[in-house]
């Protein structure tokens, strides 16, 4: 499975800066949506 690559270093920014899931101000994206779009289990 090829995954972009911004977007991974996207969600490792938002899992540093958004460990609880909180929303991201600047585009309204979730961890956890992210998460969800690359198919990552949410624990």
């Amino acid at each position: 499975m090829v995954v972009n690559v911004k977007l991974m270093s996207m969600f490792a920014k938002y899992l540093k800066n958004y460990p609880d899931g909180r929303v991201d101000v600047e585009d309204g994206t979730t961890v956890c949506g992210l998460a969800e779009m690359l198919g990552l289990p949410i624990k």
